[in-house]
């Protein structure tokens, strides 16, 4: 039987793990990563991966669930300073929301690899 995490270690690990998600799906796309990839990056037992994921395809939603959240942020702060400024530009949130999804790698993965489920 292996060993059970701390609080402090599920928390950490599932970091690790997201973390090295935006390395391995990048490098090798969706279909190429394995449980292997991410729990050998983390150091961890392939078994244990499933504590924190239920397949790696929940983990590529984490990751995206993350970068939407950080990009939600961001246009409420530039929106909030716009207001503050009275200086409302909605093409310049339009571009900026554009660029941030560009901008992470792990949806340029999925657009441009879009087809190896087809």
């Amino acid at each position: 039987m292996g060993k059970a995490f701390t609080l402090e270690e599920v928390e950490e690990i599932r970091e690790k793990l997201l973390h090295a998600g935006e390395i391995i799906f990048v490098e090798k796309g969706l279909r190429k990563a394995n449980i292997k990839d991410f729990t050998n990056a983390v150091g961890i037992s392939t078994g244990s991966f499933y504590n924190f994921f239920e397949n790696k395809e929940a983990l590529l939603i984490e990751l995206m669930d993350k970068y939407n959240y950080e990009i939600f942020e961001d246009q409420k702060r530039m929106i909030q300073r716009q207001i503050e400024e009275n200086n409302f530009n909605f093409e310049e949130l339009v571009m900026m929301t554009f660029m941030a999804y560009k901008n992470k790698a792990v949806y340029m993965m999925v657009f441009e690899k879009n087809d190896e489920y087809e």
